[in-house]
């Protein structure tokens, strides 16, 4: 097990340093814990002054009654435990690929096709030889663009939001609001872009002379004579389409939807930069959570 500190400076620089390796048995939650405690304690560490903890996001680490974040918490109130938030899209992004069964099954078959090329040097050689001519006769002629992202749907639209995450410079409010487009833009694709990305699938087929389906024909799965009752193209707009935006928005929500996303709303109200703006507004809700509060308890003290 890795253990990398972060700290601030003397000069209040936030630095990261490597700090231990340690042996572990097995990877439950109190091995772990005990582990990390000793690690500390025998550098001189206290428990008590840790104000963050973050590890993925396995049971047995963030478990709010029996993970590890929440033995430390038992220690040291203050280490919240913070998931890393590029690794929550990450397993947004998984969950969408593996919970819709048409998804998987074409990442599936796209992995295969992967480890065949990869697996020659020859047939890999060929293959970016080919596809780097197409790519220069298709620049030259202005077909494609060459921006990040630019020729891609679904996970083009979430591009953006994956590098965002992964900057050192990107402070953690700007981050929580890109999520918060990002879902909308989502949700824009799946009510306004699936009469255009069929219209490039179409387009794509005719000029490589591939037979286009016949979306207006009833659907068949696989080599199965039995059919459902629905046409080709309601399979591919409803059952992969739109299911596989609706799992991924719905992830977006679980995950970064929590107290510790709070909790970062609210502490970046300290950082001066963004002006008054957002700290008035910031500060206005915890003013008017304070209210709520105080009414509840008065509440309560009403009945009894």
């Amino acid at each position: 097990m890795v253990i990398v500190l972060r700290f601030v400076d003397a000069k209040g620089f936030i630095q990261e340093r490597f700090f231990d390796i340690i042996h572990v048995e097995d990877t439950t939650s109190k091995t772990l814990y005990s582990a990390i405690r000793s690690a500390l304690s025998f550098y001189k560490f206290p428990i008590q002054n840790l104000r963050g903890q973050g590890y993925d996001g396995a049971s047995n680490m963030r478990g709010e009654w029996n993970g590890l974040q929440e033995l430390f918490l038992k220690d040291s109130p203050q280490a919240y435990y913070v998931h890393c938030m590029a690794h929550r899209l990450q397993l947004s992004l998984v969950a969408a690929a593996r919970d819709v069964f048409w998804v998987h099954e074409f990442f599936t078959h796209l992995s295969s096709i992967v480890t065949a090329v990869t697996g020659s040097c020859k047939r890999q050689d060929q293959l970016e030889a080919a596809e780097a001519s197409k790519i220069a006769l298709q620049l030259a002629t202005c077909e494609i663009e060459t921006r990040k992202g630019a020729n891609q749907k679904i996970l083009g639209t979430t591009d953006m939001l994956c590098v965002a995450l992964q900057r050192k410079s990107q402070d953690i409010l700007s981050a929580i609001r890109l999520v918060e487009s990002t879902k909308k833009l989502l949700s824009e694709v799946r009510e306004k872009e699936w009469d255009s990305l069929l219209a490039d699938v179409i387009a794509f087929c005719k000029k490589h002379d591939i037979e286009a389906l016949d979306l207006s024909a009833p659907f068949f799965r696989g080599r199965s004579i039995r059919k459902r009752d629905v046409t080709n193209e309601h399979h591919y707009h409803y059952d992969v389409f739109n299911a596989a935006i609706d799992v991924q928005i719905a992830e977006l929500e679980s995950r970064f939807n929590d107290r510790v996303v709070e909790l970062l709303k609210l502490s970046s109200s300290l950082v001066p930069k963004d002006g008054y703006k957002t700290r008035s507004t910031l500060l206005l809700s915890v003013s008017l959570q304070r209210s709520i509060i105080l009414l509840i308890f008065q509440k309560r003290k009403w009945i009894h």
